[in-house]
């Protein structure tokens, strides 16, 4: 994380800073016993294809049958074939820890798993019944037509999952010894269950791996078993009771092998999860860092504050964590949406003693937006005459404030991470007047 000080005003723009920013440039086999480090991913993503090769067309999502040579498209960390995509970000970043003796392993197992080949046996559900697993995930990572390119045609499947809060789902992994997929509606369809059926299969499967946490510290509960369905532990609700933490659970899940559990009354074990979890989403395989907070057995976005340190804290954390997943989608959303409709970005700010932080997105008049949800909307009017336009900021106003008064004009996109649409609307002066904006968001 670095800061980024405006050259006016209190606040600092922080922006989240790429985990492979800088990578040596020499070349090795996947078998060598150089370090993986010495890799970049450019180099990782020709050994992959070189094993690609060997295989049918991919089946990314919605299945590729392209015959196209596969290419590596570098600002976007995509392996393709002009059809289908592979993301090589978390598959780079996995493959820097693997030991130089099991790296060719790896990447054929990789490139295995992307097989385009169909397993006719993955038809009956008393085939995968014992493998099935709930998959804790971004909601984003369900989102297929996302991934695809803005020319392709629209998948003819879809993955299904259950929504957790706004930034996170859960959905069916077929976990095989080489492979996993996540199930979709066609294959829930062919199995003859529904959604919830599959995820108590799933579920119990999970829990007959064996007792899974493990205290850190007084009150700071882990996952220890580190097998990618560490995060989707969440769901072993009785387990979790057994902990005997105090009021609401709090849980958060910066990547697939790392979940920590405390009591949302527990500052000390909070401030301990926040500065574990904010380590742990450098790691390969990334969630979030958005805290979940449990009620019955429904998990919610939160911020837990029993005190006022604490309340800072986890708001850092949560914006954080939305600030990743929104800039992971503002790309592909903008591409597949073209320039009709403007993708708005989701911008963090703090005060310049670092002590607080806040993030907001803009509306523009005249132009049509897709808003994240931040703590602020700042309004924006254009001035002057083309093509010299410079945008006057009116001002910020709270994100509910913003709903309670316009929130009938806004329409909610149905994606993870959420958007509302503004379309053609912007309120009128009077409204304006009734939002109360203010140019400093820390008033």
């Amino acid at each position: 994380m670095r800061t980024v000080v405006l050259a006016v005003g209190v606040l600092a723009v922080v922006a989240c800073k790429g985990k492979n920013d800088q990578k040596p440039e020499r070349l090795e086999t996947a078998g060598s016993a150089a370090p993986a480090a010495d890799l970049s991913e450019a180099d990782y993503a020709k050994l992959l294809i070189a094993e690609l090769e060997k295989h049918p067309a991919i089946a990314a999502g919605s299945g590729s049958g392209s015959a196209a040579p596969y290419t590596f498209d570098a600002a976007k960390s995509l392996v393709t074939d002009g059809n289908a995509q592979i993301s090589t970000t978390n598959l780079y970043a996995e493959y820097l820890k693997t030991p130089p003796a099991e790296r060719a392993t790896a990447i054929a197992r990789v490139a295995a798993s992307f097989s385009g080949s169909h397993d006719e046996s993955a038809d009956k559900l008393e085939t995968v019944r014992g493998q099935l697993l709930p998959a804790v995930r971004a909601g984003m990572y369900f989102d297929y037509a996302l991934q695809m390119k803005a020319t392709d045609e629209p998948p003819k499947d879809s993955a299904v999952f259950v929504p957790i809060g706004e930034v996170t789902g859960a959905g069916i992994a077929v976990d095989r010894e080489a492979s996993m997929m996540i199930a979709t509606r066609k294959q829930l369809e062919t199995w003859g269950v529904t959604l919830e059926q599959a995820m108590e299969i799933a579920t119990k499967n999970l829990a007959a791996k064996g007792v899974p946490f493990r205290e850190v510290q007084p009150g700071l509960w882990t996952s220890p078993a580190h097998d990618n369905y560490d995060s989707s532990r969440i769901f072993l609700f009785e387990e979790i009771a057994k902990l005997k933490l105090r009021g609401t659970v709090v849980a958060v899940i910066p990547n697939r092998d790392t979940l920590y559990l405390a009591s949302a009354d527990d500052g000390k074990a909070l401030l301990a999860m926040a500065d574990l979890a904010d380590k742990a989403s450098e790691e390969p395989r990334p969630i979030h860092t958005v805290p979940l907070c449990l009620t019955a057995r429904t998990w919610k976005d939160c911020e837990p504050g029993p005190t006022p340190e604490v309340k800072r804290r986890m708001h850092a954390l949560a914006t954080t964590g939305r600030q990743s997943l929104y800039a992971e989608q503002k790309e592909p959303l903008q591409e597949r949406l073209g320039d009709d409709v403007f993708v708005a970005s989701y911008t963090v700010v703090q005060t310049r003693d670092g002590t607080q932080v806040a993030s907001y997105a803009t509306w523009t008049k005249t132009v049509p937006t897709l808003m994240p949800h931040a703590d602020f909307i700042g309004f924006i009017e254009l001035e002057g005459t083309e093509p010299d336009l410079k945008p006057n900021m009116i001002g910020m106003v709270p994100w509910d404030r913003v709903m309670k008064l316009l929130g009938a004009r806004l329409r909610p996109d149905g994606r993870s991470p959420p958007r509302w649409s503004t379309g053609d609307y912007f309120p009128t002066k009077a409204e304006l007047a009734s939002l109360k904006p203010t140019l400093d968001p820390f008033e």
